[in-house]
């Protein structure tokens, strides 16, 4: 059987919805502050983010499709005081996080059409969406964020094609890492490791394996299929944190220019604008607004998925993990999306960004170390971890455990 013929293109499609879900403000932000401070110089660091990002989440899939068990489930089995931790943590996070998304969409909403506050049109977007995922099943939510990945691959690619710099900066920053000098070395150091770690998202990268569940996927046979979706995921993935960095890069870097927050995408976009027209203007600030959209989306179908096997899983109850009908599954939904309301119109406490920090600090670390143990295990058999893997996820749980700790102390 030749490699084509392993490939099932049918179930393509998880890795692009990944990629729609991971790209939101966070990571454009991300993109654009190294951009505007490096220039060039470090596009390499998302390329290997992306590299390391898929390798975390094709352990998670491969440990699913050979043992048939989530990896929730399997990490349960050694540690399972880890998921009452989990729960906690999730709660607060999806707090948080909840009330940046709409945030973040009430005020890229609110640039463009300024008929209503940036906290009506939050409110207005998170009902929108509520109503869509609630209802909605998993297949029409995959064409949904297919047409959001379209819609930002090309409005970012036009973006940056429009003010592409020459070849040999490009080429340069893309495969030689060069730590820059300038702005001192714990500052550019951060950065980088924001830009390692940041990319294609964080919690919501483990709702790939209930995606592919969803899509029928459920047998080791499919892993070809598997690794070739989340190939081009993080493709697309990359290939929008770079053309957010050119634009910056290009646009901000030569004049000293800044990025600070979310309104500091806005005024790129109107920096582009002023170079390329209103359409350039338009074009960028469009793709901004569906890299949050579609993460809002995500955060709501996804989210739920996460918390509902957290549960099963401390009450010990057999119940099929993947159940987008149940009261647990749309009561946390709805939980996603109305108590977040409040930080629309509070600042955040610091009770609770502290709680944040201090719970969050060690999960992407832990999620590494859990994928070395469990995907080490014999039961995966043929499937387990190669020497190559071990190596890629300890380098990913030392930059990880690096950049989590600069966070905590911080």
């Amino acid at each position: 059987m030749t490699k084509i013929n392993m490939f099932k293109l049918k179930l393509i499609g998880p890795g692009i919805v990944l990629a729609a879900a991971g790209v939101g403000a966070g990571d454009i932000i991300t993109s654009g502050v190294a951009g505007a401070s490096f220039g060039l110089t470090l596009l390499w660091a998302l390329l290997i983010g992306g590299i390391f990002k898929y390798y975390l989440n094709e352990g998670m899939a491969r440990y699913q499709l050979a043992t048939g068990k989530t990896f929730m489930e399997g990490y349960t089995n050694k540690f399972i005081g880890f998921n009452y931790y989990f729960i906690v943590y999730l709660i607060i996070w999806s707090f948080i996080v909840g009330g940046a998304l709409l945030s973040g969409i009430g005020i890229v909403t609110n640039a463009v059409f300024p008929i209503f506050s940036m906290e009506v049109w939050g409110i207005i977007c998170g009902l929108l969406v509520l109503s869509f995922c609630i209802t909605g099943t998993y297949k029409k939510f995959e064409l949904v964020m297919k047409c959001f990945a379209l819609l930002m691959f090309v409005c970012f690619l036009y973006s940056a094609i429009s003010v592409f710099p020459s070849l040999i900066p490009f080429l340069k920053g893309l495969f030689i890492p060069i730590i820059p000098s300038e702005g001192g070395f714990f500052d550019t150091s951060f950065k980088v490791l924001a830009l390692l770690g940041g990319v294609g998202g964080t919690v919501t990268i483990m709702a790939y394996s209930y995606w592919i569940k969803e899509k029928g996927v459920t047998t080791v046979e499919d892993l070809p299929t598997i690794k070739l979706d989340l190939i081009l995921g993080y493709i697309i993935t990359v290939l929008f944190g770079i053309c957010v960095l050119i634009v910056a890069a290009v646009i901000l870097h030569p004049t000293g220019g800044i990025i600070a927050g979310k309104k500091g995408i806005i005024l790129l976009a109107q920096s582009l604008g002023e170079i390329l027209g209103p359409f350039g203007f338009w074009v960028f600030i469009i793709g901004f607004w569906a890299a949050i959209f579609s993460s809002l989306c995500s955060f709501y179908q996804a989210i739920p998925y996460l918390f509902c096997d957290a549960i099963r899983l401390t009450s010990n109850k057999k119940r099929e993990v993947i159940n987008t009908k149940s009261w647990t599954y749309k009561g946390y939904m709805l939980y996603c999306v109305f108590p977040p309301m409040i930080l629309l119109f509070l600042k955040k406490p610091v009770f609770l960004i502290m709680s944040y920090s201090v719970l969050g600090a060690f999960f992407m670390p832990f999620l590494a170390l859990m994928l070395l143990i469990v995907n080490n295990e014999k039961v995966l058999g043929e499937y387990k971890n190669k020497v190559h893997h071990n190596i890629i996820i300890i380098l990913i749980l030392v930059v990880m455990t690096v950049l989590s700790l600069w966070k905590f102390i911080k």
